[in-house]
């Protein structure tokens, strides 16, 4: 009864503030998703003529997506008066902001798998333009994925400079500083990506994998000697659990627990608030280190105390909550998800045959589902995490001697 309850605090409160905050919500989506594809397309037309030109000019329209983001939740945020670490108002604000969140949200597009089909997207359509123009494409394309590493890392050190040389917080520097961190971090998420992709087939190919899966087969093939009940065997049982564990069990995990984990995790990186800092003691540590190294170990951990270090801290904040509000912000989300995708499906049976060009109603129709789940989904988030806010102040004013 507890958590029905819960789920209809969340539901009703994740409503009213949609209501609320409607307008600016969509204001801020459309802002984003307008500049999302002018840059897109963009993209791809420069990667026509050199790819190494094409693929930072996607990284900088992942950045007005994620702003976007950013900036419904500061808006919802100041509805339900959750201030953000930083009293700053306007542009300057969510740059920074930005600057923050930009790594997990860049990792959650690579660990979803949604990095990919975004660079193939715009691989094709490169190639297809080119193609088009009666000219060779001249893509480096997924095969030259070493040559970003160095751009991916220039980027990087460029970035680091810049942090430690500003000694104000200028608009322009800090959109320099933007498009520099969101450079250098999605060459290199897609770097990795392929590399792993890459790691994967040269150990297929060695003789060592040959033997573990020779001794493997053995294995199973013993096993396959003892009958259960049922007529089953050992291996069939074993092949059933995991491709269960694969096909039903991960992807449910994946979708309906850590994604909205992480997403609340990106939440509290925009709405953390004043006092001691997660990484406060890890500060005092470097701040009695020598001076060269000092700078050294500063440079190199700055973005682990700035960014992960308060995702951990939410992450047990909500788990300090109970199971309970953890089904709830958990059903919620995938119930935002179902909502927007059954109103896709819904909207596509209806207006299929009534539309003369499929390609437009494509677009529009995806507009549609970002419309209605976008703007939900950053409520629910912004409720869920006030509501973490206050029960974590509930719990640490009940505490003998607080």
């Amino acid at each position: 009864m507890n958590a029905m309850r819960m789920v209809g605090d969340l539901a009703l409160s994740t409503v009213r503030l949609w209501w609320r905050c409607l307008v600016p919500l969509l204001a801020c989506m459309l802002a984003g998703y307008l500049a999302f594809e002018a840059l897109f397309s963009a993209s791809w037309r420069l990667g026509a003529r050199d790819e190494r030109v094409g693929l930072p000019v996607l990284a900088v329209a992942q950045l007005c997506e994620l702003a976007a983001w950013v900036a419904m939740f500061l808006v919802a945020g100041r509805r339900l008066r959750l201030p953000p670490a930083d009293a700053r108002q306007g542009t300057e604000r969510v740059l920074d902001t930005v600057l923050l969140t930009l790594t997990p949200f860049l990792a959650f597009y690579a660990l979803w798998g949604l990095l990919k089909p975004l660079i193939a997207d715009h691989t094709y359509l490169a190639v297809s333009y080119e193609e088009r123009a009666g000219d060779t494409p001249t893509l480096v394309g997924a095969a030259g994925w070493k040559l970003y590493l160095p751009v991916a890392v220039a980027a990087w050190l460029l970035k680091s400079v810049l942090v430690r040389l500003r000694r104000d917080r200028g608009t322009l520097l800090t959109a320099a500083l933007a498009v520099l961190e969101a450079v250098w971090l999605f060459l290199a998420f897609w770097a990795l990506t392929e590399a792993a992709q890459a790691a994967t087939g040269w150990l297929g190919d060695r003789a060592v994998w040959h033997w573990i899966t020779g001794a493997w087969n053995g294995v199973t093939a013993w096993l396959g000697q003892f009958t259960l009940p049922f007529a089953l065997t050992v291996p069939e049982i074993v092949a059933a659990l995991w491709d269960g564990w694969r096909e039903i069990v991960w992807p449910g995990l994946k979708d309906a627990v850590a994604q909205p984990l992480v997403w609340l995790a990106i939440a509290a990186l925009v709405y953390r608030r004043g006092g001691p800092a997660p990484g406060e003691t890890v500060d005092r540590r470097i701040g009695r280190l020598r001076r060269d190294r000092r700078f050294a170990v500063d440079l190199l951990t700055r973005d682990y105390r700035d960014k992960y270090l308060p995702m951990v801290e939410a992450l047990r904040m909500v788990l300090r909550l109970g199971l309970g509000f953890l089904a709830a912000l958990c059903l919620l989300y995938v119930a935002s998800e179902a909502l927007a995708d059954w109103s896709y499906v819904g909207a596509v049976a209806l207006l299929d045959r009534a539309v003369e060009y499929p390609g437009f109603l494509e677009g529009t129709l995806d507009l549609g589902h970002q419309i209605l789940v976008q703007p939900l989904q950053v409520c629910l988030l912004a409720v869920a995490y006030d509501r973490v806010v206050s029960r974590t102040r509930a719990l640490s004013a009940a505490r003998p001697g607080s």
